[in-house]
């Protein structure tokens, strides 16, 4: 199954995040606070680089920097998992390949 974003497809891997289809599409699940991730849905170029977070209570999106959150969320799991640095080294270059694919547009 393809998130068809690939900020999305790359979260879904890290072990804080579970995977759900909804209505309008695939989003994350934070099982830590509750927080929904999806991508900004937009056809606009100036989205590419947003990830959209609706926090439990909140009536409005938060809209937040993709490669940022992206960097955060791969530090976040290499300490639930106790990664070494290489292994997350290995996951940050995932990160960064996914944030490349969702700023030229692509999707699965």
């Amino acid at each position: 199954m393809h998130s068809q974003h690939p900020a999305i497809e790359f979260l879904a891997t890290l072990p804080q995040f579970q995977l759900k289809l909804g209505v309008s599409g695939w989003y994350l699940f934070d099982m830590r606070n509750g927080t929904v991730v999806s991508a900004v849905d937009s056809d606009e170029p100036k989205h590419r680089d947003e990830i959209e977070l609706r926090f439990p209570g909140s009536l409005e999106p938060f809209v937040a920097e993709l490669g940022a959150y992206l960097d955060l969320q791969v530090m976040e799991a290499a300490v639930l998992m106790s990664h070494s640095d290489d292994e997350r080294d290995a996951s940050q270059d995932l990160a960064n390949a996914a944030w490349r694919r969702a700023q030229e547009g692509s999707v699965s």
